[in-house]
C-alpha cells in the first residue's frame, strides 16, 4: 500500500468510523444496550473511536508510507468493518423487536401472536445471542485499544484540527453541467486523413493505433458519424471488440448490427406506417433501442418486405451456429459498400482474424474497416493500408480542452492569474486528451489560484508511472476528489473493463453500502447519489457509452485507477482471481463476477475463502433480450447465502433461478436484492425478515406470480420495482405500512381485496413512474381513494382496467373510480386504458395540470366523447386509439370556452388509430370564422384506421412537417394549405382525395401506398414539388 492506497484507506476508515458513532447515539440503540448490558463496552468505543480518528489525520499526513503503518492501516479498516457490522446486527434486533411488536423490555407483547410464520424462526433475541454478541463487542474493544497502543511504534500523535480530509461532505463548488462529448479539439487533419482513406475507393482495413486515452475512439466516432460518410457508404456498424476476443460473439455482434441496419433501412424506405406501432417515432429508432426492445423488432418486420430479412429474427440469430452466422453475415454484406468499425481490438491471432473477416469478401468494391487498437501487432495482423499512428494533441489543442473543461470557457481571458499554472499542468498531461478532461474536470468551478497550485506542486507528479502504471495526472485527479466521491468511486473497482452501468442502478448500489451521505432538508438520498454520479461525470471519471447513450462507462485508464487503489477491498472475477493469494482473497469486501469467463460452479469454488464480501453481483457484459442466459442452481445459492452472511448487496439480474431457498431471510444486513429479469415464480416468506432491505428490484420477472406476506415488515424499503411483471396479479396485505417507499413501479388490485387501492393513500413519498392495473375489480368507488393528489413525486401514472368490461362493473360508477384517481398537478405522463365510463372525468383536461406533456387514452371503448383537452397548456403530445363509441370529435375536445389561439397551444404529435365509429372531425364554432390556429405547433399528425371518417381535415396547420393518413378511404375535404410539410405517408386514399393537398412546396419525402386508381400524380401537383428528394409509390392499381 503506498500513500495513494493509504489515503483511501483513511476515507473509508473515517467514513465507517463516523457511521458507528451515528448508531452509538441513537437513544433506542442505547435502550437496547443497557438492556443486554453492552453499554458499557460500547461507551469505550465512543471515547476510543475519536483518538483513533485523530490518529488517521496523522497518518495522512504522511508522504511516504511505512510498511507498518500500511499494516496498521489495513487492519484498522478490517476492525472499522467488522466494528460496523455488529452495530448493523444490534440496529436490525432492535427494528425487529419493534417491528414484531416487543416492548423496550424485551417481553413478547400480544401483538406478537399475531404475527407471521416467517419471522418465527428469526429467534435472535435469546440468552445464545446476547452472549455472543458480547463477546463480539469485547473483542472489538480490545482491537481498538490495540490498534491505539501501537501509535509510539508508527510515529503517530493526536491531531486535534482537521486535516485535508473531512469525515463530513466536501461539496465541488459549482458543476452545474455534464461534460459535452461531442466537444473535440485538434483532431481536424487526423479526422481528414482518415475520411481520405475510407473514400478512395479502395477495399481494404484502417488501422488507428495509438496509445490508451490518446482519443482513438473519439477520431472513429467523428468519422464515422460524419455526412460525407453517411452518403458514401451503403451500410455503416459499429462493433466494440474489448480485450476478450471471441471470433463467434464478434460475428454474432456484427451479424445483429447489419441485420438491425437493413432492417431499418427497408422499413423507412419501404412504409412511414410502423410510427403507429410504437410510442418511438421512426426517426428516433436506432439499432440500439430496436436492440433493447424485445417488441419493436417484429413491428418492424411487418411493414418490410426485404428479401434479405426473411427467415431471421434476432432471437434466430441468437441460436445460430457459427457456419450460420458467417453464411448469413456474407449474405446481408454481398453486394453492398458497408463501413465496419471495430473499436478497441486487442486479438494477436492471425488466424482468427482471417476466419472473421471472411464473410467482408462479400462487399462491393469500396468497403472498408476501421480498427482501433493499442497493438501494434494487432494493427500489422489486420491492416491493409500503412498504420495510422494517432498522436498525442499539440499543447495548444490540449490547452484549449483543459480550459474548456477547467473554466466552461475557450481561454483564460477572465481569470488570466490561471493561465500560467494552467500552462504548467496540461504540460503535464503529456499530450493525452483523457488527462487534460480529467484534470479540467477536477478543478471546474475553483478559480482560487491557490487550489491550482496545490495541484501544480504535488509531489504526486513525481511517482514514475512504470511504479504504478498510472499517468501521474489521473492519480492526482483521484487524490484530490472530495472524500465522498473518493469511496463512491473507488467502488467502481467492481466493474471490468468496457462494462457499461445505468446511473440510477449505480446509485442504489452506493445507498445500500452506506457511500451516501444523509441529506439534510427535503432532499433524498437518491436524488444526492446523483448530484455525485453528476459530479464524476462532469470530472471525466465516467462516460457516455458510445452504443447506449443512457449507460455509462469508465475508460480502460479510469478503470486501471480504480483498480490501483481499490483491489484490496473491490474486485471483479478477472484472470488474476485464481493466482490471488487466499488471505487477500478473504478480506474482498465486494465482488463481482462475469459468467462468460468461467462456469457458474467454479465460480462460486473459487469464492471459497472469501468471508466477509459486502457485496456480490453478477454481471452480464451483454444485456439484449436475446443474450444467452445462465443457470445459477439452488444448491449453489444455499452454498453462497451460508458464506456471504455480511452482504448487503446481492444482485442476481438476469440468471436463470428457478427458486430463492428460505435461508435468504437470515443475510440480516442485507440491504439491495436485485432479481430483475429472472425466472422466478415466488419470493420465500423469510423475505419478511429483511428488515434492513432498502432496494428491492423485480423488474421484468416474467414468471413472478406472487409476493411474500412478509414484505409489510420492511420498513425501510425504499424502491420496489415491479415493471414488467405481468403474472403478478395481487399485492401483500398491508403493503400500505412501508410508508417510506419512494418507488413502487406496479400496483395491481386483485380481486376481493381486502384493502385495493387504499393501501396507497399514506405512501406518500412515491415518485417516478406508477402503474395501476386491475382497476375492473374496485367494486366499491370509496375503495379507489388512493390520495394520488398528494403524491406530488409521481411524474408517470399509467391507469389501466382489464381488457373485458367484467358484470360487476357499472359505467357510472367507473367515471366515480376515475375522478378519485385524479393525480397531483406536478404529472407529466399520463396513459389511461380500457377505460369503461361513457365519458371522462372533469379533471382530465383542467388547465391547472400544467405539466403533462404526454398523454395516452387508449382502447376505452365505452366513451362517447373525447376529454377537453385543449386547454392543456404543456401538452406536447397525444395518442388516441381504440375509442370505439367516439362519431365526432368538436369543441368539447379543444375546451369551447377559450379563444381558438388558446387551443393546443404546444401539441406538436397528435396520433388517432382504429376509431372505427368516427365520422366527422368539427373546428368551427357556429356563426363563427374557421378556426385556424386550434394546433400552432403541430408537427406530426397521423390518422389510421378510421374507416368512417369524412368531412375535412384542419385546413390550416403551418408548422406541420409530417403527415400520415392510413385506411380512411371516406376522408374527402377541402385543399389543405400545408407550407412546412416535409413528409407525406398516405395509404389506401385514392386520386381525388389526393388534390386536396396542396402548397405542399417543401415536401421532400412522398410515400402513396395501395391507391385504387392511380395513375400518375397530377401536373398541379409535380409543379409543387420542387423540393422532393424520395418519392415511393408501391401498391396502386387502376380501376
Amino acid at each position: 500500500m503506498d500513500a495513494l492506497k493509504s489515503s483511501l484507506a483513511d476515507v473509508m476508515v473515517s467514513a465507517l468510523f463516523s457511521v458507528i458513532s451515528d448508531r452509538l447515539s441513537a437513544s433506542e440503540f442505547l435502550n437496547f444496550a443497557r438492556e443486554e448490558q453492552f453499554l458499557s463496552q460500547l461507551n469505550m468505543w465512543e471515547n476510543l473511536l475519536p483518538k483513533i480518528n485523530a490518529l488517521l489525520q496523522d497518518a495522512q499526513q504522511s508522504h511516504t508510507v511505512s510498511f507498518a503503518l500500511e499494516l496498521w492501516l489495513s487492519r484498522l479498516r478490517d476492525l472499522a468493518y467488522d466494528a460496523e457490522d455488529i452495530i448493523d446486527e444490534i440496529n436490525t434486533e432492535v427494528q425487529r423487536r419493534r417491528t414484531l411488536g416487543h416492548t423496550q423490555s424485551g417481553t413478547t407483547s400480544k401483538v406478537r401472536l399475531f404475527f407471521l410464520p416467517c419471522c418465527a424462526g428469526f429467534n435472535s433475541s435469546g440468552i445464545n445471542f446476547s452472549r455472543r454478541l458480547g463477546a463480539e463487542i469485547e473483542g472489538i474493544t480490545a482491537r481498538f485499544q490495540q490498534m491505539l497502543e501501537q501509535r509510539n511504534i508508527l510515529n503517530l500523535v493526536e491531531r486535534g484540527g482537521q486535516g485535508r480530509l473531512k469525515t463530513k461532505k466536501e461539496r465541488l463548488r459549482s458543476t452545474s453541467s455534464l461534460v459535452d462529448e461531442s466537444r473535440v479539439f485538434g483532431r481536424e487533419q487526423d479526422k481528414q486523413a482518415i475520411l481520405e482513406r475510407l473514400m478512395d475507393g479502395e477495399t481494404g482495413v484502417i488501422s488507428i493505433i495509438g496509445m490508451g486515452g490518446v482519443g482513438k475512439t473519439t477520431l472513429a466516432q467523428l468519422v464515422y458519424n460524419d455526412d460525407k460518410i453517411e452518403n458514401f457508404f451503403e451500410l455503416k456498424v459499429w462493433a466494440c471488440v474489448s480485450r476478450e476476443f471471441d471470433v463467434i460473439r464478434v460475428t454474432r455482434t456484427l451479424l445483429q448490427a447489419v441485420y438491425l441496419e437493413i432492417l431499418l433501412q427497408a422499413a423507412k424506405s419501404e412504409s412511414p406506417l410502423q410510427d403507429v406501432t410504437s410510442e418511438i417515432p421512426l426517426q428516433d429508432v436506432t439499432s440500439e433501442s430496436l436492440l433493447q426492445d424485445v417488441n419493436l423488432e417484429s413491428q418492424l418486420r411487418r411493414f418490410t418486405s426485404e428479401s434479405l430479412l426473411r427467415g431471421v429474427t434476432l432471437e434466430s440469430l441468437n441460436s445460430m451456429d457459427f457456419n450460420s452466422l458467417q453464411v448469413k453475415l456474407k449474405g446481408m454484406l454481398s453486394g453492398k459498400k458497408f463501413l465496419i468499425v471495430l473499436d478497441d481490438v486487442w486479438n494477436e491471432d492471425y488466424e482468427q482474424w482471417e476466419v472473421l473477416r471472411a464473410p467482408f469478401m462479400a462487399g462491393e468494391p469500396g468497403s472498408k474497416v476501421l480498427v482501433t487498437t493499442q497493438n501494434e501487432r494487432v494493427a500489422s495482423i489486420m491492416t491493409t493500408y500503412p498504420v495510422y499512428p494517432l498522436p498525442v494533441l499539440s499543447n495548444d489543442a490540449c490547452l484549449l480542452l483543459f480550459v474548456t473543461h477547467a473554466l466552461g470557457a475557450s481561454n483564460f481571458d477572465e481569470h488570466p492569474n490561471l493561465k500560467e499554472i494552467g500552462e504548467e499542468l496540461v504540460c503535464k498531461c503529456k499530450g493525452l486528451p483523457l488527462a487534460a478532461k480529467t484534470l479540467g474536470g477536477l478543478l471546474r468551478g475553483r478559480v482560487n489560484s491557490d487550489e491550482w497550485e496545490d495541484l501544480l506542486r504535488s509531489e504526486m507528479w513525481d511517482i514514475p508511472e512504470e511504479r504504478s502504471g498510472i499517468l501521474p495526472a489521473l492519480m492526482l485527479s483521484f487524490h484530490y476528489l472530495p472524500s465522498h466521491l473518493k469511496r463512491c468511486f473507488a467502488y467502481c473497482a467492481i466493474f471490468p473493463k468496457g462494462y457499461e452501468f445505468d446511473k440510477n442502478d449505480l446509485v442504489l448500489l452506493w445507498i445500500a453500502l452506506g457511500l451516501i451521505q444523509q441529506a439534510k432538508g427535503e432532499k433524498q438520498m437518491q436524488d444526492v447519489g446523483l448530484t455525485y454520479f453528476h459530479d464524476l461525470v462532469s470530472m471525466s471519471f465516467f462516460q457516455h457509452s458510445s452504443r447506449n447513450k443512457k449507460l455509462f462507462v469508465m475508460h480502460d485508464l479510469i478503470n486501471d485507477l480504480a483498480q490501483s487503489f481499490a483491489r484490496e477491498i473491490c474486485s471483479h472475477l478477472g484472470d488474476w482471481f485464481e493466482d490471488m493469494p487466499h488471505k487477500y482473497i478473504a478480506k474482498l469486501r465486494h465482488l463481482s463476477f462475469t459468467p462468460h469467463q468461467y462456469e457458474i460452479s467454479k465460480i462460486f469454488e473459487a469464492l471459497d475463502p472469501v468471508q466477509c464480501s459486502r457485496t456480490f453481483v453478477a454481471l452480464r457484459m451483454d444485456t439484449s433480450a436475446r443474450a444467452p442466459r445462465y443457470y445459477i442452481s439452488n444448491d449453489m445459492l444455499q452454498g453462497l447465502l451460508a458464506k456471504f452472511r455480511c452482504l448487503r448487496v446481492l444482485c442476481l439480474s438476469e440468471y436463470c433461478i428457478d427458486e430463492i431457498p428460505y435461508s435468504i431471510g437470515d443475510l440480516k444486513h442485507l440491504r439491495y436484492l436485485n432479481l430483475s429479469h429472472s425466472t422466478i415464480k415466488q419470493l420465500p416468506e423469510s423475505v419478511g425478515n429483511l428488515f434492513n432491505l432498502q432496494t428491492l428490484l423485480l423488474r421484468g420477472c416474467g414468471k413472478l406470480t406472487k409476493l411474500p406476506q412478509g414484505i409489510e415488515n420492511l420498513i425501510n424499503l425504499l424502491f420496489l420495482d415491479l415493471t414488467d411483471t405481468e403474472k403478478l396479479v395481487e399485492m401483500p396485505l398491508r403493503i400500505g405500512k412501508l410508508i417510506n417507499l419512494q418507488i413502487l413501479s406496479k400496483f395491481s388490485v386483485a380481486k376481493d381485496s381486502q384493502f385495493g387501492i387504499r393501501e396507497l393513500k399514506d405512501l406518500l413519498h412515491l415518485k417516478g413512474e406508477l402503474s395501476i392495473t386491475g382497476l375492473e375489480n374496485v367494486v366499491h368507488v370509496g375503495d379507489a381513494d388512493a390520495n394520488l393528489m398528494d403524491k406530488h413525486g409521481i411524474d408517470g401514472l399509467h391507469l389501466k382496467w382489464g381488457t373485458e368490461f367484467l358484470d360487476h362493473q357499472k359505467e357510472e360508477d367507473e367515471m366515480l373510480v376515475l375522478d378519485m384517481l385524479k393525480p397531483s398537478k406536478n404529472l407529466k405522463e399520463l396513459t389511461i386504458s380500457f377505460y369503461g365510463g361513457t365519458r371522462f372525468p372533469s379533471w382530465l383536461g383542467d388547465p391547472s395540470f400544467a405539466n403533462i406533456v404526454h398523454m395516452n387514452l387508449n382502447d376505452c371503448s365505452k366513451s362517447m366523447s373525447l376529454p377537453s383537452l385543449g386547454r392543456l397548456p404543456s401538452l406536447r403530445k397525444l395518442s388516441i386509439q381504440g375509442m370505439n363509441r367516439v362519431k365526432k370529435v368538436g369543441l368539447e375536445f379543444y375546451g369551447d370556452d377559450l379563444p381558438s389561439t388558446k387551443r393546443f397551444p404546444s401539441l406538436e404529435i397528435l396520433w388517432f388509430q382504429n376509431m372505427v365509429e368516427w365520422e366527422h372531425w368539427s373546428y368551427t364554432h357556429k356563426g363563427d370564422e374557421d378556426l385556424d390556429d386550434e394546433f400552432p405547433s403541430l408537427r406530426e399528425l397521423m390518422i389510421k384506421n378510421c374507416p368512417k371518417l369524412t368531412g375535412d381535415l384542419p385546413r390550416h396547420l403551418p408548422s406541420l412537417v409530417k403527415l400520415i393518413i392510413s385506411h380512411c378511404p371516406k376522408l374527402e375535404g377541402s385543399p389543405m394549405s400545408l407550407p412546412s410539410l416535409c413528409e407525406l405517408n398516405i395509404e389506401g386514399w385514392n386520386k381525388e382525395q389526393l388534390k386536396n393537398i396542396v402548397d405542399v412546396t417543401s415536401l421532400t419525402t412522398l410515400r402513396i401506398q395501395s391507391f385504387r386508381d392511380l395513375v400518375c400524380l397530377s401536373q398541379e401537383m409535380l409543379q409543387s414539388l420542387g423540393a422532393l428528394q424520395t418519392l415511393d409509390v408501391s401498391n396502386c392499381t387502376e380501376k
